[in-house]
């Protein structure tokens, strides 16, 4: 946002009539804390096979640039799991990425649905779900998200190598790894 009537900073062209006074400038305020909390959904499924290098560098980039964000990472396939608490360290964290490997099936309406779970206890205003996956999953989860819309938790669907708007409206799809990675 900005703030207005400032002595120096840009222009604020709305206040040129007032150019007998030194407050005709405005300034950009940035927050001191953004008021968010995520959870990163990366699908372990045995679908993955083969995409594991690009899924690892995508989640430790994600993970990399919410540092000062309370986030937590957890990998889904049969059974949702643990990968990043809210308090583990990012440095740490990626040795567990370059561990990563598929595991089984795909339990994403579980896994979205312990998210939200963990999220609705956080005192932050903003609550989003990153989902990374290649595939769509249950068809109970498009449902599922658009419950979660309506309790103020925004899921953004991450593809790899796939369009996955059919069950996540806000989504991207990723092609090419994370080049920092090693």
């Amino acid at each position: 946002g900005f703030s207005f009537g400032h002595r120096s900073g840009s222009l604020d062209a709305s206040r040129l009539s007032q150019y007998r006074t030194d407050s005709i400038f405005m300034r950009r305020e940035e927050p001191d804390q953004i008021d968010s909390s995520c959870a990163i959904l990366v699908d372990l499924s045995y679908s993955m096979e083969g995409l594991m290098d690009v899924v690892a560098s995508t989640v430790y980039a994600l993970t990399d640039s919410l540092r000062g964000i309370p986030h937590v990472v957890m990998g889904f396939a049969d059974k949702v799991y643990m990968l990043k608490s809210w308090t583990h360290p990012q440095e740490r964290f990626k040795g567990v990425c370059k561990r990563l490997s598929p595991c089984g099936g795909t339990q994403d309406y579980s896994a979205n649905r312990h998210a939200q779970a963990l999220l609705l206890h956080r005192g932050e205003k903003r609550r989003i779900v990153f989902v990374i996956t290649d595939g769509m999953g249950n068809p109970e989860t498009a449902a599922l998200v658009k419950s979660g819309e309506r309790m103020g938790i925004q899921t953004i669907g991450i593809g790899i190598g796939l369009d996955v708007k059919s069950v996540y409206p806000k989504s991207i799809r990723v092609n090419e790894p994370y080049r920092d990675w090693e």
